[in-house]
């Protein structure tokens, strides 16, 4: 099957093998990414996920390498893991997008899992949550403000960055509508997704043979 993908659609059979190496060396992670529907969309610049879908770019993925694919992969694995999709409330979208690509990229580099070049990494946000880090960050509701300093890219004479990249983007849930979360449904999806994690923390377990275990801050909140 992912033979015939491949070679109808290189890109996407791409995405297939790479979410496939990450099921081996990180089967609890992949237990959820695997549950995310992988969906090419034009209107993005790399992927993102709502914590239904895993949307991509197929012009991204001509540009990385296969491994980098694994580690976007395991970085939208992340963001549902946490709840990303579930937890911005009024926070500006884009910061929230910045904080929640820092607080993962530090668990995707710890694992020696490589990203595209220019992904968000500072290791002064090591041990926070994505909110913890919003408030260092401060949350400005102009898109303009509050851009933070990318620890791998190329700055300014001030330190600045000249320009960013995100892995991969975080996209609030929404229902079958496409419409936003009542209250009562975000709750009802945290404690689905608490539900999931610990399955897929017993998939890990069972599989018995990845060389990346869920981190255990995570096993924490599902409990």
């Amino acid at each position: 099957m992912t033979t015939y993908i491949t070679a109808k659609d290189p890109e996407l059979g791409r995405i297939m093998k790479a979410r496939s190496r990450l099921g081996s060396k990180a089967p609890g992670y992949a237990a959820l990414v695997f549950g995310l529907e992988l969906v090419e969309h034009e209107g993005i610049d790399t992927m993102a996920t709502d914590g239904k879908s895993i949307f991509w770019s197929r012009e991204f993925i001509q540009k990385i390498d296969d491994r980098e694919i694994m580690g976007v992969l395991m970085h939208e694995g992340l963001h549902v893991m946490l709840g990303h999709h579930l937890r911005r409330g009024n926070i500006n979208p884009q910061l929230w997008n910045v904080a929640c690509d820092y607080a993962i990229n530090i668990v995707v580099k710890d694992a020696r899992e490589p990203l595209p070049k220019g992904a968000l990494y500072d290791d002064q946000y090591r041990g926070l949550s994505a909110h913890q880090i919003v408030k260092k960050l401060g949350n400005d509701q102009d898109q303009d403000q509050g851009k933070p300093k990318d620890g791998e890219g190329e700055g300014d004479a001030e330190g600045q960055p000249t320009g960013f990249d995100q892995a991969g983007e975080i996209w609030d849930a929404v229902d079958d509508d496409g419409e936003a979360l009542s209250e009562a449904e975000r709750q009802q999806a945290e404690e689905t997704l608490k539900r999931d994690i610990i399955v897929a923390a017993a998939a890990e377990k069972a599989a018995g043979s990845g060389s990346i275990t869920i981190d255990q801050g995570i096993l924490e909140t599902a409990k």
